[in-house]
């Protein structure tokens, strides 16, 4: 129970804080209303933000499940949490986004409950699920990215920001998928088999929306046109 309080007080406390940025006077929030929702700015931006702030935890808990090291588990609560209320919360704030997204996002959810439901059992695929979640979080910057589309900011400072998180989003993203497959292939799970196969497929769900997204950005680069992944 006590996950899932924290869950829905922060999916409220997010949707709270999306309300009063939409009412701030930031240029960042209020510009090119007409080619980018401002709603769409302001969730990307947030996420962000508190996705940055959690990365180094998220570093250390990665080592501790891959080295078998025991760890806090009301802290693994509040992180976890955090990272499934910050798409749910923007999925109910700005539910007019790609389909992917949508999907994506309903994906986590799903995710987040079953690791409630098993508590994070280490020989669950709810460990890989961790997992995956952990990697995401590294890419935060790439949410901040997807916040300045078609901003006023300067361009040199754009570019930088784009080819910064191109390069750690497809780092995040080969390395999640490796260990993936070789937990996948390698451990012999408390789920039924079709159980493990249901789940592989949901990453592969939200594996075609990564690579979307490498894909624009590395569209968007500038000085890393000429690398082909």
């Amino acid at each position: 129970m006590i996950p899932l309080f924290i869950y829905s007080a922060l999916t409220i406390s997010l949707y709270n804080i999306y309300y009063f940025l939409s009412l701030s006077s930031f240029s960042l929030f209020r510009q090119n209303e007409d080619v980018i929702d401002p709603s769409y700015r302001i969730v990307n931006i947030t996420k962000s933000f508190f996705l940055g702030l959690t990365s180094p935890y998220a570093l250390y808990l990665l080592y501790c499940i891959l080295f078998e090291i025991p760890y806090n588990i009301y802290v693994l609560y509040f992180i976890s949490s955090l990272y499934a209320s910050l798409d749910l919360s923007a999925l109910i704030y700005n539910p007019h986004t790609h389909i992917t997204t949508v999907v994506h996002h309903i994906v986590v959810q799903l995710f987040y409950l079953y690791g409630v439901y098993v508590d994070w059992n280490t020989n669950s695929i709810s460990n890989l699920i961790l997992i995956y979640a952990i990697f995401s979080t590294f890419a935060y910057l790439v949410n901040f990215r997807l916040a300045i589309r078609k901003s006023n900011l300067s361009k040199n400072l754009v570019n930088v920001i784009n080819d910064t998180s191109l390069v750690i989003y497809f780092g995040s993203c080969f390395l999640n998928w490796v260990i993936q497959l070789y937990f996948l292939m390698t451990v012999t799970f408390i789920e039924h088999y079709f159980f493990v196969f249901i789940y592989f497929s949901f990453i592969v769900l939200i594996a075609i929306d990564d690579v979307k997204l490498i894909k624009y950005l590395k569209h968007q680069s500038e000085s890393l046109m000429q690398i082909y992944f």
